[in-house]
């Protein structure tokens, strides 16, 4: 289990409000994807090295190694959630934050001094998670909160969460371990931020009871239901579960032409085979949720339930927040390419809302990932053994499995193809139609014959049959090309680049803590200013989208950020696999604002490390004592390498261009960076 363990593991169409005391539901029918709305909180405008002197005062009267230790915990957790704040991965002003806001708000009424210490956010993850940091910040994921079944169950989370928070759990856990080992040194590796944040909150069973011992007794005084408190932990015990349990059937893609063998179809459930996978989710050093559940149930046992209730803002309210975060799970199940499990929970909400086409995308967007990992023979890589899946959704892993990659493709296509008819002018179902038809020409050329007669029922009014037709001789003559851009196909005096988030990083790997965590904000800083100064200098149209160098009212900025960066995240989990993004007419969108195609991800990754062979010079310095000061040099000196990172993507299309140098062997010394800045900013100007 993760983080705090308690639990392992706008868009514009946005019509759910709360003014006034009415309610109005959100329109699931055109739904869109939550986007962080208002002014841009402080907590994600302050930078780490403003946050740790706001913390420096508190330090004065420690002695010195507490002090040190302090320090050193400060800056990395500082550094660790600033990144994740800036990833676009967590929510503000939007309906869902502001709910967890306010049963927070109500939980807190009577402690206004505590109330002012704390704001409540909620992070773009599947996982079932919440954790709290040292200074006042409680997160709650999005999988978790699609699982709750009441508000009462989420106001004792928020308890558990804000007992963390009182007690400097965050704090103390860092003093124990000193520090865990450095991760995701990769510029691109930011979808792991909560994972890190997680890993660093990894509490100890004393301190997860007692956080569950003072949340109770926080609960209680509150109005809210107490047998919520044992289904609580049930949810938690149940975190590897999806959050409905239906039966599952092919036959929902079976046509009049297609359908599916008896033998496709899972006739009886089995136990799940949990004896490596579950295992290793499981830390052994925090307690089971039937104990925890068993301490607080025997506190409860003379405490009456009379008045007491699991909706004070109201069942409705809670009802539509649970569907928005059901709606906004699946699409992260999506995002992170568990295509089976959004393919499990698009069907079940399908069953509430059967006329979504942001579910029906989902589905196909998972029909069309399974079909491409297939085709390529990297079907594991996205799909789980259904010996491995517990409950129903066994039924669809088993039907995936037992699926041809001709037919998984097949079936793929016509789904797309459907849902096009009915959403002619959505630019992702073309692109994914299109590609699919062509890796039916690419792979299963030979299987002609059945393709045809698979698809035979589709009228030939609708074109499909000639569009088909148009794709499999051009797919299966012409070789792959290869889609890497060539910089000689931008052309700077009709487009511009858009730097995206620039990026920098010190590390010292001699250190435990390898990090330089203020250095490395300096360094950024600078790198941004320099990408800025020279791009003016050489006349290269550009427009620099940081993060770091936003004010509050720059929402709109911060909003494009975060799609980009899910963007190029998305590409590089694909890993060459050229894939249409989930995120494509978002994406389309800024190609139009920004009046370019290109946007560039550059970064640089500073090292510092232990020179090979020092025990043996120092031997030669002592037993020759001329090359004593040369052995000492050596000895006590670091070795240096500069990792300069740059892709120049463009993201209408895919293509990408790796701009020179990677690796060289020198310190990033001030000539050194200039010298690089210059050099990218003229690959690109003049390719």
């Amino acid at each position: 289990m993760a983080g705090c363990k308690f639990f392992t593991g706008a868009g514009l169409c946005i019509l759910f409000l709360l003014q006034n005391g009415q309610i109005f539901s959100q329109d699931f029918d055109h739904y869109k994807r939550l986007l962080p709305s208002g002014a841009i909180p402080k907590d994600f405008l302050l930078t780490p090295s403003e946050k740790y002197k706001q913390e420096l005062p508190q330090l004065e009267a420690e002695s010195r190694e507490e002090r040190k230790a302090k320090v050193a915990f400060y800056q990395e957790s500082f550094y660790y959630m600033n990144q994740l704040l800036l990833s676009g991965k967590v929510l503000f002003n939007d309906p869902v934050s502001d709910y967890v806001r306010d049963v927070g708000d109500f939980i807190l009424k009577d402690y206004p001094e505590l109330k002012t210490q704390l704001r409540f956010y909620v992070v773009k993850s599947p996982s079932v998670n919440a954790f709290a940091t040292n200074n006042g910040l409680i997160l709650i994921n999005m999988g978790l909160l699609a699982k709750l079944e009441n508000e009462a169950q989420l106001a004792f989370v928020l308890c558990h969460e804000i007992s963390h928070y009182i007690k400097k759990h965050p704090m103390d856990v860092f003093l124990q371990s000193k520090s865990i080992e450095q991760q995701a040194k990769g510029i691109f590796r930011r979808d792991s931020l909560e994972d890190i944040m997680l890993a660093k909150s990894n509490y100890s069973k004393e301190k997860e009871l007692e956080a569950d011992i003072m949340g109770l007794d926080l609960y209680l005084k509150s109005v809210y239901d107490l047998p919520s408190i044992e289904s609580a932990f049930e949810v938690l015990k149940n975190a590897h579960l999806p959050f409905a349990d239906y039966v599952f059937m092919p036959d929902f893609f079976e046509t009049s032409s297609l359908y599916f063998p008896q033998q496709y179809i899972l006739d009886t459930l089995s136990e799940p085979n949990y004896s490596i996978t579950r295992l290793n989710e499981i830390n052994i050093n925090h307690p089971s949720p039937d104990l925890r559940k068993k301490v607080i149930v025997e506190k409860l046992a003379s405490i009456p339930n009379e008045d007491r209730k699991k909706w004070v803002l109201g069942e409705d309210r809670f009802l539509n927040i649970q569907k928005i975060c059901r709606f906004e799970s699946v699409f992260l199940f999506l995002y992170y390419r568990y295509y089976e499990s959004a393919i499990y929970h698009a069907f079940f909400l399908l069953k509430e809302e059967p006329q979504s086409v942001f579910l029906q995308k989902i589905i196909a967007h998972s029909l069309y990932g399974l079909s491409k990992y297939n085709n390529e023979g990297r079907l594991p890589e996205v799909h789980k053994d259904y010996d491995l899946a517990e409950g129903n959704i066994q039924r669809l892993h088993f039907f995936v499995e037992k699926l041809r990659p001709l037919e998984m493709n097949v079936l793929a296509t016509i789904y797309n193809w459907k849902l096009l008819q009915q959403n002619p002018e959505d630019q992702e179902l073309q692109l994914m139609t299109d590609d699919l038809m062509k890796e039916l020409g690419k792979h299963h050329i030979d299987s002609i014959n059945f393709i045809r007669l698979a698809v035979s029922d589709i009228p030939t009014q609708t074109g499909f049959l000639q569009k088909l037709s148009d794709n499999l001789p051009k797919a299966a003559t012409n070789l792959p090309r290869d889609h890497k851009l060539r910089l000689k196909d931008i052309h700077p005096e009709l487009e511009k680049v858009v730097f995206v988030d620039p990026f920098y990083q010190r590390i010292d790997e001699r250190r435990e803590s390898n990090i330089k965590f203020i250095q490395s904000e300096t360094a950024e800083q600078e790198y941004i200013f320099l990408l800025k100064e020279y791009a003016e200098k050489v006349q290269l149209p550009y427009e620099m989208l940081s993060t770091r160098q936003l004010n509050a009212d720059a929402i709109s900025e911060f909003s494009d950020i975060s799609i980009l960066n899910e963007w190029v995240n998305e590409r590089v989990l694909h890993d060459q696999l050229r894939m249409v993004s989930v995120c494509h007419n978002e994406i389309e969108l800024l190609t139009k604002k920004y009046e370019t195609r290109y946007f560039v991800w550059t970064g640089v990754l500073a090292f510092a490390y232990a020179r090979t062979g020092r025990g043996l010079v120092l031997t030669a310095g002592i037993f020759f004592p001329p090359i004593l000061p040369y052995s000492l040099y050596v000895t006590f000196t670091p070795d240096y390498e500069t990792n300069v990172y740059t892709m120049v993507y463009n993201i209408e299309s895919g293509d990408y261009q790796v701009l020179q140098p990677k690796k060289i062997k020198m310190k990033d010394k001030p000539d050194l960076l200039h010298s690089i800045t210059y050099n990218l900013v003229h690959q690109l100007k003049k390719p």
